[in-house]
């Protein structure tokens, strides 16, 4: 398991800084997993989007080319294909309300972190690590090439908004 880890470069995630608090570095590190999740869910949602709409188009031409009667469109092509286009659809509509759930939390935290509320307590981040593993649970996953994909960037914008969120905490009293 730690070969993978290392291969994966999981060691070290996490956006830490040893000059941030312990409770500001639990937070940002629970942002940083909401919003990065966040993220990959919206690639995903776009991803399947662009990919069912190419698949309509495609199949729309198809029919127009073997030349096929309204009648022989609805009948041989639409409504045979109907319930996998509404099982897509109701993927994508879920992958869209998970990532806006985590961008919920994330900007929760964030306001937290700015300053804009009480100071973070521990019940905080019991009730937001409680509320991201309610997410993971109902999260529909994200295929591994729109992770991959995505990693680098992802990374890049989480250790981004790290570094200014411990900034911002330490300036607000945090």
């Amino acid at each position: 398991m730690r070969d993978v880890a290392q291969r994966e470069q999981l060691f070290a995630w996490y956006p830490i800084k040893d000059s941030d608090s312990g409770s500001v570095t639990v937070a940002i590190s629970q942002r940083a997993n909401a919003s990065y999740a966040d993220r990959l869910l919206r690639a995903t949602a776009i991803v399947w989007t662009i990919l069912t709409v190419l698949w309509l188009v495609g199949l729309s031409v198809a029919s127009v080319l073997v030349e096929l009667s309204l009648l022989q469109f609805i009948a041989g092509v639409f409504l045979p294909i109907l319930p996998a286009f509404l099982d897509i659809v109701q993927y994508v509509v879920g992958i869209w309300r998970a990532a806006r759930d985590r961008k919920d939390l994330a900007n929760s935290i964030q306001e937290r972190l700015e300053g804009t509320g009480d100071a973070i307590d521990g019940q905080n981040l019991v009730v937001w690590q409680e509320r991201l593993y309610a997410l993971r649970r109902s999260t529909p996953e994200v295929p591994d090439f729109v992770y991959k994909i995505q990693r680098k960037a992802n990374e890049l914008a989480m250790h981004s908004a790290a570094r200014q969120l411990g900034d911002k905490a330490k300036r607000s009293g945090q």
